[in-house]
């Protein structure tokens, strides 16, 4: 039998998102199967201090499995940290996680690479005047540019309700990323990069909030909140559209 590999679980972090992050951990610890891996966990404090030294961890794990949420764990610095230390990881490197994690800049890139995005304007916490609707009109999304789990983000519907979410959006970043609102089933496709060469699509989820409203943090992470659909329900050639267009990207 094969020598097990020992896994350290990153969990917690100084984003808003600490709380999830702890229960993301502890499902991921549960999960990978215990005749294959030992595990042990790694909680960052919100003060970004590491129960367990990052040269500690080195030295007793094989690779670091990455459950952290939101800035300092998507966002490239967690993984400059483990690449620095000579730690694998899973998940993207520094620079994909990076560029993903920034909405204004990812969104940029994907439209450049002939990928559809929605239309959006960005704006800058310190502009003083906001009128994205030239461009498109309502409703409209508005977020954060470099926050996950919809932290911080409204769907406008009229003028009014325009710039008290761009106060709460600001309350998460300098930036903010105003959408055009896209109606339509939602759905998600994870990929694996498998290190050779190849990128594999896994199947497509639907996801259906049973409020039915938006798939917002109430509804990402309250049990039950949520139907995930597994594999969606669309046609043969929708899900082949969804899983080309996840590879894509």
């Amino acid at each position: 039998m094969s020598q097990k590999l020992t896994v350290a679980v990153l969990m917690g972090g100084p984003s808003a998102e600490h709380e999830v992050s702890l229960a993301s951990g502890e499902v991921v610890t549960k999960s990978l199967d215990s005749e294959k891996y030992d595990t042990f966990p790694v909680i960052i404090t919100r003060g970004g201090e590491w129960t367990i030294p990052i040269e500690e961890v080195r030295d007793k794990a094989d690779i670091a499995f990455i459950a952290l949420h939101g800035e300092y764990g998507e966002d490239g610095t967690v993984q400059e940290l483990l690449h620095e230390a000579e730690i694998p990881y899973t998940g993207s490197d520094m620079f994909s996680s990076a560029l993903a994690m920034n909405k204004i800049i990812s969104a940029r890139l994907l439209s450049s690479h002939g990928i559809k995005v929605p239309r959006f304007v960005s704006v800058h916490k310190h502009e003083k005047v906001v009128d994205p609707f030239d461009h498109f009109g309502y409703p409209i999304v508005v977020k954060p540019a470099n926050r996950g789990s919809s932290v911080g983000m409204t769907i406008v519907r009229n003028l009014e309700e325009l710039y008290p979410a761009l106060r709460k959006a600001f309350g998460f970043s300098r930036d903010v990323i105003i959408q055009e609102y896209v109606p339509g089933h939602e759905v998600t496709c994870p990929v694996i990069d498998d290190g050779l060469g190849d990128v594999v699509p896994l199947p497509v989820v639907e996801i259906v909030p049973r409020s039915g409203g938006s798939f917002d943090y109430h509804a990402k992470y309250t049990p039950g909140a949520t139907d995930e659909i597994t594999p969606a329900r669309l046609s043969e050639e929708g899900t082949e559209i969804v899983q080309r267009t996840a590879v894509a990207a």
